[in-house]
């Protein structure tokens, strides 16, 4: 008889403030999975052979000066197989990311627009029936690059849910999430009120705080002015 295999929970962190915190990065019996500069707050005691990295960027981005100033460093020196988009001497751990064998084995289709979505495809590839994969920090929400990397996000999801694994995804993860069609929410106009509420609670705060600026401004102009003036004053 062969040998059951050991179910796997995979934790996915990214730099969201949101849910990161909620991440069970102490558990030593999940994998984590994580990428970019992530490791500026999770915990350094997380078992180093149950953990993966991704840093999929073009050197002169992962080394500018949108990355913390030591980040090439801790590449080098922290002991955890690095996913990368090829190997680099320098880096002893990076793996090329095998993306013509993941599309290969699926049968899938090309599609990676984010980091997160070359996690997800190695998920897809590598986790199975029973598993589990849990997602904290990532949002994917902004109107920006991030809310045209949603769509593809969520085509992985379900590819790795059509593998029979579990996703799970913290209620404050606005992905896999949307309203029910042809089916509304007995407590969605509840929300969508309170939604509006706060809507118009930040437009007049991010008002009042401009007209405050404003104020400061002219007040610290007069300090300055009286400030002069009181000077030509004392040299007379």
């Amino acid at each position: 008889m062969s040998e059951q295999r050991e179910r796997q929970v995979v934790v996915v962190v990214g730099s969201s403030p949101t849910t990161r915190h909620m991440a069970p990065v102490g558990d030593p019996g999940v994998q984590l999975w994580s990428l970019n500069d992530c490791w500026q707050f999770l915990s350094p005691d997380h078992p180093k052979d149950r953990t993966l990295w991704w840093e999929m960027h073009e050197r002169e981005w992962f080394t500018g000066p949108t990355r913390p100033e030591n980040h090439l460093e801790w590449l080098r020196t922290c002991g955890i197989p690095i996913f990368m988009l090829d190997r680099h001497e320098d880096i002893p751990t990076s793996i090329a990311y095998p993306e013509d064998q993941i599309v290969a084995d699926l049968g899938c289709r090309r599609y990676f627009t984010s980091s997160f979505s070359y996690i997800l495809a190695y998920a897809a590839v590598t986790l199975c029936r029973g598993d589990e994969l849990h997602v904290y920090g990532i949002d994917l929400t902004l109107e920006t690059e991030y809310f045209q990397q949603r769509a593809c996000a969520e085509y992985w999801f379900g590819r790795i849910e059509g593998k029979g694994v579990k996703v799970v995804t913290p209620k404050a993860c606005p992905l896999l999430r949307g309203p029910h069609y042809g089916r509304p929410d007995p407590d969605e106009a509840k929300r969508l009120v309170q939604t509006r509420t706060l809507e118009e609670r930040l437009r007049l705060l991010t008002a009042e705080k401009a007209m405050l600026g404003a104020k400061f401004n002219q007040n610290q102009g007069r300090i300055d002015e009286a400030q002069y003036l009181r000077a030509l004053l004392a040299d007379r």
